[in-house]
Protein backbone atom coordinates (compact mmCIF):
# COMPACT_ATOMS: atom_id res chain seq x y z
CA UNK A 1 0.00 0.00 0.00
CA UNK A 2 2.71 2.62 0.71
CA UNK A 3 4.47 1.54 -2.58
CA UNK A 4 1.08 2.47 -4.60
CA UNK A 5 0.67 6.07 -2.44
CA UNK A 6 4.54 7.19 -2.67
CA UNK A 7 3.58 8.99 -6.22
CA UNK A 8 1.12 10.65 -4.07
CA UNK A 9 3.29 11.43 -0.77
CA UNK A 10 3.77 15.15 -1.23
CA UNK A 11 0.39 15.85 -2.36
CA UNK A 12 -0.97 13.70 0.73
CA UNK A 13 1.76 15.86 3.12
CA UNK A 14 0.49 18.95 1.61
CA UNK A 15 -3.03 18.30 2.23
CA UNK A 16 -2.38 17.57 6.14
CA UNK A 17 -0.64 20.33 6.80
CA UNK A 18 -3.10 22.99 5.63
CA UNK A 19 -5.50 20.66 7.79
CA UNK A 20 -3.46 21.13 10.67
CA UNK A 21 -3.44 24.88 9.83
CA UNK A 22 -6.99 25.01 9.65
CA UNK A 23 -7.39 23.56 13.43
CA UNK A 24 -4.32 25.98 14.43
CA UNK A 25 -6.77 28.49 13.47
CA UNK A 26 -9.74 27.40 14.49
CA UNK A 27 -8.98 25.88 18.57
CA UNK A 28 -8.94 27.86 21.25
CA UNK A 29 -4.91 27.05 21.71
CA UNK A 30 -5.22 28.62 25.36
CA UNK A 31 -7.57 25.57 26.69
CA UNK A 32 -5.15 23.56 25.05
CA UNK A 33 -1.52 22.58 24.31
CA UNK A 34 0.09 21.11 21.04
CA UNK A 35 2.97 19.71 20.60
CA UNK A 36 5.67 21.79 19.18
CA UNK A 37 7.98 21.16 16.04
CA UNK A 38 11.25 22.47 15.74
CA UNK A 39 11.73 25.15 12.54
CA UNK A 40 14.60 22.27 11.29
CA UNK A 41 12.40 19.00 11.16
CA UNK A 42 10.54 17.71 8.06
CA UNK A 43 7.31 16.67 9.79
CA UNK A 44 4.75 14.37 7.82
CA UNK A 45 1.57 15.76 9.38
CA UNK A 46 0.82 12.47 10.44
CA UNK A 47 -1.03 13.30 13.43
CA UNK A 48 -2.73 15.93 15.35
CA UNK A 49 -2.40 15.35 19.24
CA UNK A 50 -3.84 17.80 21.50
CA UNK A 51 -2.78 18.35 25.34
CA UNK A 52 -6.12 18.48 27.32
CA UNK A 53 -5.62 20.55 30.57
CA UNK A 54 -7.29 17.11 32.30
CA UNK A 55 -8.42 13.78 31.86
CA UNK A 56 -12.01 14.97 32.75
CA UNK A 57 -11.79 17.53 29.80
CA UNK A 58 -10.67 15.28 27.48
CA UNK A 59 -13.51 12.87 27.95
CA UNK A 60 -15.74 15.43 28.25
CA UNK A 61 -14.77 16.83 24.70
CA UNK A 62 -14.63 13.17 23.31
CA UNK A 63 -17.72 12.62 24.34
CA UNK A 64 -19.25 15.46 23.00
CA UNK A 65 -17.53 14.66 19.74
CA UNK A 66 -18.60 10.68 19.52
CA UNK A 67 -22.35 11.95 19.76
CA UNK A 68 -21.35 13.47 16.45
CA UNK A 69 -20.02 11.02 14.93
CA UNK A 70 -16.33 12.34 15.28
CA UNK A 71 -14.09 9.68 16.84
CA UNK A 72 -11.10 11.60 17.82
CA UNK A 73 -8.55 8.58 19.10
CA UNK A 74 -6.35 8.80 22.78
CA UNK A 75 -2.73 8.76 22.43
CA UNK A 76 -0.14 6.67 23.92
CA UNK A 77 -3.34 5.10 26.20
CA UNK A 78 -2.70 3.86 28.47
CA UNK A 79 0.92 4.81 29.46
CA UNK A 80 3.00 2.36 27.90
CA UNK A 81 5.02 1.69 30.77
CA UNK A 82 1.75 -0.53 31.58
CA UNK A 83 3.14 -3.21 29.16
CA UNK A 84 4.12 -6.18 31.93
CA UNK A 85 7.49 -6.24 30.37
CA UNK A 86 8.57 -2.66 31.54
CA UNK A 87 9.67 -2.69 35.24
CA UNK A 88 10.48 0.81 35.33
CA UNK A 89 8.87 2.00 38.50
CA UNK A 90 8.72 6.27 37.26
CA UNK A 91 5.68 6.75 35.64
CA UNK A 92 4.12 9.88 36.96
CA UNK A 93 4.99 11.77 33.97
CA UNK A 94 3.84 9.79 30.90
CA UNK A 95 0.55 8.59 32.98
CA UNK A 96 -0.07 12.20 33.53
CA UNK A 97 0.24 13.42 29.63
CA UNK A 98 -1.31 9.64 28.64
CA UNK A 99 -4.60 10.63 30.10
CA UNK A 100 -5.04 13.76 28.62
CA UNK A 101 -3.49 13.33 24.97
CA UNK A 102 -5.88 12.66 21.98
CA UNK A 103 -5.68 12.86 18.17
CA UNK A 104 -8.19 14.67 16.23
CA UNK A 105 -9.15 13.62 12.91
CA UNK A 106 -7.07 14.40 9.98
CA UNK A 107 -6.70 12.62 6.98
CA UNK A 108 -5.85 14.66 3.04
CA UNK A 109 -9.71 14.75 2.23
CA UNK A 110 -11.07 16.17 5.75
CA UNK A 111 -13.03 19.39 4.45
CA UNK A 112 -12.84 22.74 6.38
CA UNK A 113 -16.38 22.58 7.17
CA UNK A 114 -15.79 19.69 9.28
CA UNK A 115 -12.74 21.06 10.90
CA UNK A 116 -14.59 24.14 11.91
CA UNK A 117 -17.31 21.41 13.58
CA UNK A 118 -14.86 19.95 14.86
CA UNK A 119 -13.00 22.75 16.66
CA UNK A 120 -16.34 24.61 17.66
CA UNK A 121 -17.20 21.39 19.42
CA UNK A 122 -14.07 21.32 21.36
CA UNK A 123 -13.79 24.81 21.88
CA UNK A 124 -17.48 25.00 23.05
CA UNK A 125 -16.98 22.52 25.79
CA UNK A 126 -13.56 23.82 27.07
CA UNK A 127 -14.84 26.85 28.72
Amino acid sequence: MGLCNLPYVEEIIRSRKRICDWYDELLDLSLIRKPRIPAATQYNYAYYPVLFQSEESLLKVKQKLNEEEIYPRRYFYPSLCHLPYVTHQFREVSDNYAKRVACLPLYPDLRYGDVQRIAHIINLNLL
